[in-house]
């Protein structure tokens, strides 16, 4: 489904359950692009969105909010943080060019210590302020790796340990960021990899949501050329 230039705000329904959106946009909203509310439903699985031009945050809530996970989504050119809200997951997701001056690509505001909360494969790339930042009211404890920060105001990360393979140095070389084109450069192709437990297999990924097709590859293929 297309959602443009609709705000989406989410409420109680009185059922505990997991709300998932796939493949959808909110963009150029006055306002946020999503606000996750309080209370159920209890978690939001948001993958392949695109959140972008909102002139609030990206996506929103507070630290009784529904915990979200964010999958192989793009967040980019909010006017306030990217992903403000009670994060479970980050996975494979660009996260550019949010831009309130006070503001965070990711800022998390959990209050859950009980569970992990992973982020893994990840772009985040000239933001405001911090590429993630893992506020003080936050005692949720983080696991990453493999995430790539470039060019964010202040830092790259707050509060946040590193992981063994972040990169805080190369550009990803995005075709066209202006113009929404967030496929990467060749620096970082195929710079994220995990094994398989009890396997000798490893996995090879290009970071963040963008995948691309080699130019000797077959079967169907996707577009990357902007809105």
């Amino acid at each position: 489904s297309r959602v443009r230039s609709k705000p989406l705000p989410l409420a109680s329904t009185g059922t505990s359950t997991v709300l998932s959106m796939t493949d959808c946009e909110f963009g150029s909203n006055g306002g946020d692009g999503i606000d996750l509310g309080s209370g159920s439903p209890v978690s939001i699985v948001i993958t392949r969105c695109s959140i972008h031009d909102n002139t609030g945050n990206g996506i929103v809530g507070t630290a009784v909010s529904p915990d979200v996970s964010v999958r192989d989504s793009i967040v980019d050119s909010n006017a306030l943080t990217g992903v403000a809200a009670s994060v479970a997951e980050l996975s494979g997701n660009t996260i550019y060019g949010n831009t309130g001056a006070t503001t965070d690509g990711v800022a998390t505001q959990n209050s859950n210590a009980s569970t992990l909360a992973s982020y893994h494969g990840n772009i985040f790339d000239t933001n405001a302020r911090y590429g993630f930042n893992r506020q003080g009211s936050s005692n949720r404890p983080f696991f990453g790796d493999y995430n790539y920060y470039h060019a964010n105001g202040a830092a790259e990360r707050n509060n946040l340990a590193a992981g063994a393979h972040d990169d805080i140095a190369t550009d990803p070389g995005f075709t066209n960021a202006a113009g929404a084109d967030f496929s990467i450069g060749t620096a970082l192709r195929a710079a994220w990899s995990r094994t398989f437990p009890g396997s000798s297999t490893i996995t090879y990924r290009d970071p963040g949501a963008v995948q691309r097709q080699e130019t000797s590859g077959g079967g169907c293929s996707t577009s990357s050329s902007g809105r």
